[in-house]
């Protein structure tokens, strides 16, 4: 999808919102896994839809005026040498403004600073997405500043625009749908290769690993975490150990999903590892 798709998303969120009317999202971050590691990027979806930038560390903002202008600017990490050296550079302005259609610019260490001054100049209404499902998970980048302008700033209307998000996202664009599209292709040719390999006293792994391959010689993500469960396993509404051996007999429920362009399919199928079902089988 193109700029112009983000762009449109961008101008249907910002005329939901009052004048005088600040919005912060942040890309997000990968947590640490252990030592110099770290786990798998994956940025905040409503960031992308707005800038279609797929970088951690992004922070991204929209400022609309009394009189309704709109200000959008993009926070991005500085270039350092060394780092680049062992992880690559980070993404920059060039690269930036290409996909997303934002043509301001600054650096995360002067976000603060930028936001600060609207905040004193102007003490706007501060829109964030405030999704945070649980007690025990770490705040998202989104609920710890709106938590920190709180602390200090006590009189500062917070609002969040989740529900606007819902309301704007509910029926999918021409872009979108093609992305769907081309995730259930994927998963459907990732389903028809475990069907076609399947055989008796394979291991769930096995099965699992034609579907893998469809999808990384397609350029595709996981929509989530593949259930693919033999025999009794299949009763576990999310098993994900996929270690088990099968039964000859045994039917194969596979639970999948590929994801294009952060757009996701769901689909689930059983099948018979011998490639025929048994009269009872075919009952159920």
């Amino acid at each position: 999808m193109n700029s112009k798709f983000f762009k449109k998303n961008r101008d249907n969120l910002a005329e939901r919102f009052d004048k005088n009317s600040l919005f912060v999202i942040f890309a997000g971050f990968a947590p640490f896994r252990r030592g110099d590691e770290l786990y798998e990027f994956t940025p905040q979806r409503n960031f992308y839809y707005l800038t279609g930038l797929d970088n951690p560390n992004i922070i991204f903002s929209l400022y609309k005026d009394n009189n309704g202008k709109i200000t959008e600017k993009l926070f991005l990490e500085r270039f350092d040498e060394v780092e680049a050296k062992w992880v690559g550079e980070v993404i920059q302005k060039e690269e930036a403004k290409e996909k997303s259609g934002i043509g301001e610019f600054g650096f995360i260490d002067e976000f603060e600073s930028y936001a600060s001054k609207i905040l004193f100049d102007k003490m706007p209404t501060v829109c964030f997405d405030l999704e945070n499902r649980t007690f025990y998970a770490p705040l998202t980048p989104d609920v710890a500043f709106a938590n920190k302008l709180k602390e200090r700033f006590p009189a500062l209307t917070i609002k969040d625009v989740r529900s606007d998000f819902a309301w704007l996202r509910a029926v999918k664009s021409p872009e979108e749908i093609e992305e769907i599209k081309s995730a259930i292709s994927i998963t459907n040719e990732g389903i028809s290769s475990m069907m076609k390999n399947a055989f008796n006293e394979m291991y769930e792994y096995e099965a699992e690993a034609y579907f893998d391959f469809e999808l990384k010689r397609r350029g595709a993500e996981y929509a989530f975490k593949s259930i693919v469960a033999s025999g009794k396993n299949a009763t576990i509404l999310h098993y994900v150990n996929n270690n088990t051996k099968s039964s000859n007999g045994d039917l194969l429920l596979c639970d999948v999903g590929a994801a294009h362009g952060f757009y996701s399919s769901d689909i689930t199928r059983t099948f018979p590892i011998s490639g025929k079902f048994s009269e009872r089988q075919k009952q159920i």
